[in-house]
């Protein structure tokens, strides 16, 4: 991954893929006993001082061949990362073609190519059976550590590892640092100014000052020296007057 901005972007859109995962699938989940886990934390002498016990959930096998929900999932997902931006407001779209038309029919082939049914029950059921799973991609900040027991949860986990498998990820990342290299270069000029200090400052105060004197001397002071032709028509003017 590049530098801080771009994880920033990445990471923000991430969380917005989340809860519209989760959001997605939030009806169908039903509670599985077989994966009912308890988180003991023992005090002193004190066995079971405090537990809690999670509720472990899972996601109906019928919402990943649902079509009108799977279609409403990926709009749901190009629209956000059509709306996701840069620190400065730019917009994250030239990650995917040179052009907005082609931008957008390439993000739209993306994603329903990885947020299919296939591709998000094979995620799914991966993380499902072991929820201890490290994505590399640092990116995807919210799931470096995998330990889920929701069905939602795990849903929103396989979505992002679908996106990030696709290169998504990587595509917006390389963007953004690119974008912003490109913007640091506009000022470089500026930077060799900076590294002069008070002597560039100096020079551009000189410079200045001698083009407002050159224009002043222009517009506003002394005489012009009279020119051949306006020497010529004053003589004539006199000539005709004496006779």
């Amino acid at each position: 991954m590049g530098g801080s901005e771009s994880k920033t972007v990445v990471n923000q859109l991430s969380k917005v893929i989340t809860d519209i995962s989760m959001k997605s699938v939030l009806d169908c989940q039903v509670a599985s006993d077989q994966t009912q886990s308890a988180v003991v934390n023992n005090s002193g002498w004190v066995l079971f001082g405090s537990y809690k016990m999670e509720q472990a959930t899972d996601v109906k096998s019928s919402c990943f061949t649902d079509i009108k929900r799977q279609a409403q999932f990926q709009n749901d997902v190009i629209n956000a990362i059509k709306q996701a931006t840069t620190s400065d407001g730019g917009s994250i779209m030239p990650s995917f073609g040179s052009t907005s038309s082609s931008a957008e029919t390439n993000l739209t082939s993306i994603i329903q190519n990885s947020l299919n049914t296939s591709t998000l029950q094979k995620n799914y059921t991966a993380i499902k059976q072991n929820q201890n799973i490290t994505f590399n991609n640092n990116g995807i900040v919210g799931f470096q550590q995998v330990q889920l027991t929701q069905g939602a949860q795990i849903y929103a986990a396989a979505a992002l590892k679908s996106l990030d498998d696709a290169g998504v990820f990587n595509s917006i990342s390389n963007h953004v640092d690119q974008t912003s290299s490109a913007s640091n270069s506009m000022f470089s000029f500026g930077n060799l100014f900076s590294g002069l200090g008070n002597y560039a400052y100096v020079l551009i105060f000189a410079v200045v000052l001698y083009v407002a004197y050159v224009l002043y001397g222009k517009y506003y002071g002394g005489t012009a020296e009279p020119t051949d032709a306006t020497t010529s028509a004053t003589t004539d003017a006199t000539t005709s007057t004496r006779s």
